[in-house]
């Protein structure tokens, strides 16, 4: 008895072995490092002549959206980056988009995620100097009520 039992959980464990690899092996194919411009996705918004950007995703990227117009229409050059993809984080794209901004405004609707991802993806390529003149603001909200553009604005006037 105590031999077909181990018998048993051996093929159980072969079997799981056998579909961890089918289910994760085409995974790691797509979306390896090979095919990572083809996976992350990106919008620019108004970010040419931008000295402060916003980088918003999801529901509230509307809402930065209309804050960019906003501050432009008050001669504030400001602009939006929107990802349309959070995994993988399109780490290069903010380097490209956003090294050389004086501030980033990172609203979402959470306890600050993607404000911890930018500091990790900006603290690469600011220097310690550099660290110092450039901000990475967070405007949090986790009590179901959405970010409007006036708190974005807001948070824009104090950068500027």
């Amino acid at each position: 008895m105590v031999n077909e039992d181990i018998t048993d959980l051996r093929a159980s464990i072969s079997l799981l072995e056998m579909l961890k690899k089918s289910f994760t092996l085409p995974i790691k194919k797509k979306y390896s490092l090979d095919n990572i411009d083809d996976i992350i996705q990106i919008e620019s918004y108004m970010m040419d002549d931008a000295k402060i950007a916003i980088f918003a995703a999801g529901i509230t990227s509307r809402a930065a959206k209309e804050a960019v117009l906003m501050a432009r229409k008050k001669g504030i050059r400001v602009g939006m980056l929107r990802p349309l993809t959070i995994w993988p984080f399109p780490d290069e794209a903010i380097k490209k988009y956003l090294g050389d901004k004086k501030a980033i405004i990172v609203p979402e609707l959470n306890e600050g995620q993607l404000s911890k991802a930018m500091k990790r993806v900006m603290g690469a390529i600011w220097s310690y100097e550099l660290r110092k003149s450039k901000n990475i603001i967070g405007i949090n909200k986790n009590n179901g009520e959405l970010i409007n553009p006036e708190e974005i604005l807001q948070v824009i006037k104090e950068v500027k």
